[in-house]
């Protein structure tokens, strides 16, 4: 792994390690600060995703006429 791959993983460890300790603060156990962090790089990831289908229109939307508008 390169440099970058490992600076990448340090700071989603240290991300990781930091969500815990202030869900753990905010009264939550140990399992639902997992859940909690579980859920928000889901939510993550997905906003990622939804945000490149923008860029990369599905086959869908470059075959308009297989898909006709009701007028």
């Amino acid at each position: 792994m390169g440099n970058a791959g490992r600076l990448c993983l340090s700071v989603t460890v240290r991300f990781a390690r930091l969500f815990m300790a202030k869900k753990m603060n905010e009264g939550k156990g140990r399992r639902e600060a997992l859940r909690c962090l579980k859920r928000h790089l889901v939510r993550s990831i997905f906003r990622t995703l939804k945000g490149r289908d923008a860029c990369h229109p599905t086959i869908n939307s470059a075959a308009p006429e297989l898909h006709p508008v009701a007028a």
